[in-house]
């Protein structure tokens, strides 16, 4: 039998699940997919085919969710309760909440998933971290064992490159002494855990394995191996992992170079190649596995009981190619393979098809209690997945489709959304040869209750847009205010959506802009509407912006942008006993609870008299928290670009920072004129002039890379109406359209 725990953990999203069938049994672990929110935060590194900003690119939160969606599989399926922090890329709870759930949930150890960066060379090696003092002693001693043990598997990765440390010279590290600060998701943790790197995900052949399933499975599984020699026990299945390649061509692309030389990276992927596991005599296919198109050649099988198989590769135009390989219980096994231009001469083998078993339930990582089939409309219900045995099926590693998508719509992480048809949809699950379906039925009055939005001078999420704007809202051109969805339509009792998960617009972008964060800009006089939609249900609120030009051109007389009423920001590394007149910077550490100190002066020049506490207010995106006395965190920010706009009385200004090793890791500067570059609004976008050739990056204001090029003496693009982050050369200037 098979008991499932639901443990209610302080913030919604963060669940344990339990299936006692085997050698885990008992064990309690919480798993932390890093970062979240498709945000500036998010480290988003283009490749083939996928250009900055796409989605359906390179994120780490995307690779790091799919490689905790697997672990917590392995660990289910050994018997384990495992819990996570988040279920969905959308989500991104803050550092000491992804603790906090640790701890409240009594993990026995906790591991915070992520990857890391290097400047986009060749540099790949492992990295684990765990809290400590000052001198670099371990906040709990099992800390640097568990991250020895994960070490010594992960190491174990036969399709990476690495470029330094090994098995016996391990990259596992006290936190204090790496960094000269405490990371914000492991010092508050009572009980052991670590952070692990699991590889550069800016090494472009890497970062296109990342986004392999099989690949991050694969990383999942080192882990699950290394949780096992935690515990003393051997997992009791195996795994196969390869790359099919073609050793005659070689890449050039620039989004994949540079690579590492004298590697198979050198050599280019079969994309679509498919790999069948075969029993011992070649007569029958029992897994197959389709290589996706995204230039990493990496194909996987797991789960597969010890003993003899057969692997077979083929793909259009190349020669099919079978290999011999044994399984052993708790064992990795490489099988990749060059492949031979000529004709796919496979035959066609008798599949093996399996059955899946599919149900709904109200939680992501609860199965059960099921609830029905039958569903009204706007409703979000998940689906769970497992096969003939019982073992639970990752919802990653399947097909997910909905025969009728006005009726309902599903997610690649099997979130369910009813739409507002009455009617039946088949909803399917393929994983190689095996599949299973049900039958969604959609039966209802659609609810007619609307979302009230609001309008608000803070971003943060701890205490959700407040204060908030009294109705009918107005603002001036240039400033920033932030939207507020509450899902109850109630004032004395909210229910805050994530922004994320609505649509969200404005009805004339020439007067105010909304992000998909809820970031509004004030763009030029009139009045707009911002509308958001929500599994069928909307709201809208009307913003009035005056003090502009009237011309489409942004802020007028009065406004942030103008040299008379601006506050100019002088930012220094933030030490005891800081002065104003200590060196400027413009990178700020990355997750630290002091990072930098801001001066300011109302006059233009380094006399910095503006009183930074009351009234001085201050705003940033990302979150960050400012104290009265100027000082300013990090915590939670990793990478990026950070914003920050002061507002003293009827004067603003604005200042922006790069955190940490964000893309590119490069100081900040305001561009004086007399550099000879010029900056013109144009009817349709922005057209830059300069002398020579220049590196052009264009953010929008919350730090998302639109367009990075070089160009000579010239560059133009075609812009909506907006607030624009530019950089030119690596030195930076804001921009409204």
């Amino acid at each position: 039998m098979k008991n499932k725990i639901l443990y209610v953990a302080m913030l919604c999203g963060l669940f344990f699940t339990t299936n006692s069938i085997a050698q885990l049994s008992g064990k309690k672990l919480f798993i932390d997919p890093g970062h979240g929110g498709f945000t500036a935060n998010d480290r988003n590194i283009v490749t083939i085919p996928y250009a900055a900003g796409n989605q359906n690119g390179f994120w780490e939160s995307t690779a790091n969710l799919r490689k905790s969606a697997a672990l917590q599989t392995f660990l289910q399926n050994a018997g384990a309760t495992c819990g996570v922090t988040r279920t969905s890329t959308s989500q991104d709870p803050a550092l000491s909440t992804r603790a906090a759930a640790a701890n409240n949930a009594g993990a026995e150890y906790f591991i915070s998933i992520h990857s890391n960066a290097g400047g986009g060379g060749s540099a790949n090696y492992l990295l684990i971290l765990y809290a400590s003092d000052s001198a670099g002693s371990a906040k709990y001693s099992l800390s640097p064992t568990f991250g020895n043990n994960l070490w010594d598997k992960l190491f174990d990765n036969p399709l990476t490159p690495w470029t330094a440390y090994s098995l016996t010279n391990r990259n596992v590290r006290a936190d204090y002494p790496f960094y000269g600060y405490n990371l914000g998701v492991l010092n508050p943790l009572t009980r052991p855990g670590v952070l692990t790197e699991g590889s550069f995900h800016d090494y472009k052949p890497e970062t296109h394995r990342l986004l392999s399933s099989a690949y991050c499975k694969m990383e999942a599984y080192n882990m699950f191996r290394g949780i096992c020699t935690r515990y003393g026990v051997t997992p009791t299945k195996g795994a196969i992992i390869g790359t099919v390649k073609d050793q005659s061509k070689t890449m050039t692309d620039s989004r994949y170079t540079p690579y590492k030389s004298g590697t198979s990276d050198q050599y280019t992927p079969i994309n679509g190649a498919k790999a069948e596991l075969l029993n011992s005599t070649g007569t029958s296919v029992l897994q197959t596995y389709n290589v996706d198109n995204n230039y990493n050649g990496v194909f996987g099988f797991f789960d597969i009981a010890p003993g003899a198989y057969q692997v077979r590769l083929s793909a259009n135009n190349y020669s099919c190619k079978t290999v011999n390989v044994t399984v052993t219980a708790g064992g990795l096994h490489n099988v990749s393979q060059y492949m031979t231009a000529g004709t796919n001469n496979c035959t066609v083998i008798e599949e093996q098809k399996g059955v899946l078993t599919l149900n709904l339930s109200a939680e992501s990582g609860v199965a059960t209690p099921a609830l029905s089939t039958t569903q009204a409309p706007g409703k979000t219900v998940y689906l769970h997945i497992k096969d003939a045995s019982g073992a639970v099926v990752n919802r990653l590693d399947c097909t997910l489709t909905s025969s009728n998508t006005s009726v309902a719509t599903i997610s690649v992480y099997g979130t369910i959304v009813t739409g507002s048809t009455n009617s039946t949809t088949t909803i399917k699950a393929v994983k190689g040869n095996s599949e299973g379906t049900l039958t969604l039925t959609v039966s209802g009055t659609p609810s007619n209750n609307p979302l009230r939005l609001v309008i608000g001078n803070s971003p943060t999420n701890a205490a959700p847009y407040t204060p908030l704007l009294p109705e009918p809202v107005t603002i001036t051109a240039g400033k920033v205010v932030w939207l507020g969805i509450d899902g109850n339509n109630n004032p004395t009792s909210p229910l805050w959506l994530s922004r994320l998960a609505c649509t969200l617009t404005s009805s004339d972008p020439g007067v105010a802009t909304v992000e998909a964060d809820g970031t509004i800009t004030g763009i030029d006089n009139g009045t707009t509407t911002i509308k958001a939609v929500n599994s069928g249900r909307e709201g809208s609120i009307n913003l009035t912006v005056t003090g502009g030009t009237g011309s489409g051109g942004g802020p007028g007389t009065g406004s942030e942008l103008t040299a008379n009423g601006q506050l100019t920001l002088k930012v220094v590394a933030y030490r005891p006993g800081a002065v104003s007149g200590d060196p400027e910077v413009f990178q700020v550490p990355a997750d630290t609870q002091y990072a930098g100190c801001l001066f300011i002066s109302d006059t233009g020049g380094s006399t910095y008299t503006v009183t930074r506490g009351t009234p001085t207010t201050y705003i940033s995106v990302p979150s960050a928290t400012v104290s009265q006395y100027g000082t300013f965190s990090t915590t939670g920010i990793l990478s990026g670009l950070l914003t920050i706009k002061v507002t003293n009385g009827t004067k603003e200004g604005l200042v922006t920072l790069q955190v940490g090793d964000g893309l590119p890791p490069v100081n900040i500067v305001t561009i004086p004129e007399q550099d000879g570059i010029d900056v013109f609004n144009t009817a349709t976008g922005i057209t830059i002039q300069f002398e020579g050739d220049a590196t052009i990056e264009l953010y929008t204001f919350n730090g998302i890379l639109l367009d990075k090029v070089k160009a000579s003496q010239s560059y133009s693009r075609d812009l909506n109406k907006g607030l624009y982050i530019l950089r030119i050369n690596d030195r930076t200037i804001k921009f409204v359209k």
